[in-house]
């Protein structure tokens, strides 16, 4: 999930949000200065175990993520794999 200089990406055992680094992406490519206007770099990852999260979305709380295998929608934690907020 993308939403302005932020990125989401879930993998099957993490999530990981990049933030965007315009300032290095005009000098990422030595051969090809100004090629780039965006470099996302890694900046948190959050093991989360096979939850089986297909979506992603930035909401007011933080990030949001579909729990296929809880059967709800949740939170990444600090402490815990996630935090429910939503359950059906």
């Amino acid at each position: 999930y993308a939403q302005g200089s932020r990125l989401a990406l879930a993998t099957r055992h993490e999530v990981t949000l990049f933030a965007n680094a315009p300032l290095l992406a005009h000098d990422y490519l030595e051969e090809a200065p100004g090629r780039y206007d965006a470099l996302f770099l890694p900046r948190v990852c959050y093991q989360t175990g096979d939850l089986n999260t297909h979506d992603l979305a930035f909401g007011k709380d933080g990030l949001w993520i579909v729990n296929t295998r809880f059967c709800c929608l949740a939170g990444v934690s600090h402490d815990h794999c996630f935090t429910p907020r939503w359950k059906p």
